[in-house]
């Protein structure tokens, strides 16, 4: 019971944050100006400089060997939640223009903006290595067979063919580089200036408040109106809260994955949906309004279902 009262606690913080960035958007302090600032700041500058110093800090050569050997956890849970999505959207009829979002949205979750300060806020800062994992998964699939989902789901994806090089350039992200210059800086023992280190710390540490009041800022846009269950909408939930957590359950018994990694797979693939998928539905004229809604109706949705999780892996 302790415990499961301390990870609650971890999620009423969570919470209490993002209710803070809802009240400053409320208020007009976050506004739509200063929001594209915010993700920018906390992508660009502070998230990068977050990964790396919380690598230094928290990671030793052969812990972070140890932990790469579990990778295979999120990436194949990923590979089976595509195959499930895609057997979903067809046997449903989930109409076209949609039908790339609902199967993108089974498999691939937000693991960094959102996965990132939950995970950090509900386990502390030695969670990270494993957020990155599933990340580095997730970010994978997404950039590649997501985007060419999405892409065909619109009225510009039947002329359009995906762009191999665009994926990947896509994947090479500022939050990456961070992770993977720090787990560089570990493996090969760089030695670091005390100053350096401080810096880092103290810019790296505004990257989970900042992220948690972004969110209550998109929630504060959410109108009531919008969020229609209609048949689409409900399997763009179940996709992203049963299919995909439910992937990783099934995995774990059959590899050797620390405590640590096992509550942060579970926890990341139970986030909500990309808000990418958004900008990519405009981008080829998919249905990006219906994208948006499902993005909002998931973080909406995940603020109660995040303690029921931590309370089964809890049990």
């Amino acid at each position: 019971m302790d415990i499961i009262l301390q990870s609650l606690q971890g999620v009423f913080v969570v919470i209490a944050v993002v209710a803070l960035g809802y009240v400053l958007s409320v208020r007009g302090w976050i506004t739509d100006t200063i929001a594209p600032f915010l993700v920018k700041l906390v992508t660009f500058v502070s998230l990068p400089i977050y990964l790396w110093y919380g690598m230094y800090k928290n990671f030793s050569k052969d812990s972070m060997m140890t932990l790469i050997s579990e990778l295979a956890v999120p990436a194949l849970s990923i590979l089976i939640a595509f195959v499930i999505g895609g057997i979903m959207v067809y046997v449903f009829n989930v109409r076209k223009d949609r039908r790339g979002i609902v199967w993108t949205n089974a498999f691939t979750a937000n693991t960094i903006f959102i996965g990132l300060p939950v995970n950090v806020a509900l386990f502390g800062e030695a969670s990270m290595p494993s957020v990155m994992l599933y990340y580095m998964a997730n970010t994978t699939f997404f950039w590649t067979i997501g985007t060419y989902l999405i892409q065909q789901s619109g009225s510009r994806g039947e002329t359009e063919g995906i762009s191999i090089f665009r994926a990947l350039r896509k994947l090479i992200s500022p939050p990456l580089m961070g992770f993977l210059v720090g787990l560089a800086t570990v493996l090969f023992a760089i030695p670091i200036p005390k100053f350096v280190t401080s810096t880092a710390q103290m810019v790296g540490a505004m990257t989970t408040p900042l992220a948690l009041m972004y969110i209550g800022y998109e929630i504060s846009k959410v109108s009531l109106d919008e969020l229609k269950l209609d048949k689409d909408m409900m399997l763009g939930i179940i996709g992203r809260f049963l299919i995909c957590p439910a992937c990783i359950l099934i995995l774990l018994p059959f590899f050797a994955v620390s405590d640590m990694s096992r509550q942060v797979f579970i926890i990341q693939g139970a986030m909500p949906a990309m808000t990418l998928m958004t900008i990519m539905a405009k981008s080829y004229d998919a249905d990006s309004q219906f994208a948006a809604t499902l993005s909002f109706a998931t973080i909406l949705l995940s603020l109660v279902l995040i303690p029921l999780y931590m309370y089964l892996i809890s049990a």
